[in-house]
């Protein structure tokens, strides 16, 4: 899988762990972990959406596209959120 369409799929878990996150109802006194978890959730949907459209602007030559550490980092991250996802749905 390419490394834009890695970013582009750790983007669309954001969102869906976002709307997740905001349908939950919480508890009374933890209402604000609630409002948190959503909030994050759509700052890291929305920095997604930057990272993979400068992504996917970047030549195939760059050396992002290239890195193996870079690549195995955004595997572990799109593993990780939709382990996250599946944890929390």
């Amino acid at each position: 899988m390419s490394l834009n369409a890695l970013s582009w799929y750790i983007t669309g878990i954001l969102a869906l762990l976002f709307l997740v996150a905001s349908a939950i109802t919480y508890a009374p006194g933890i209402e604000v972990f609630g409002f948190a978890v959503s909030i994050a959730a759509l700052c890291g949907a929305v920095i997604g959406v930057f990272i993979s459209l400068y992504l996917g602007r970047l030549p195939r030559e760059h050396w992002v596209h290239r890195s193996r550490s870079v690549r195995r980092a955004f595997a572990a991250a799109a593993i990780g959120l939709t382990i996250l996802l599946l944890l929390v749905g």
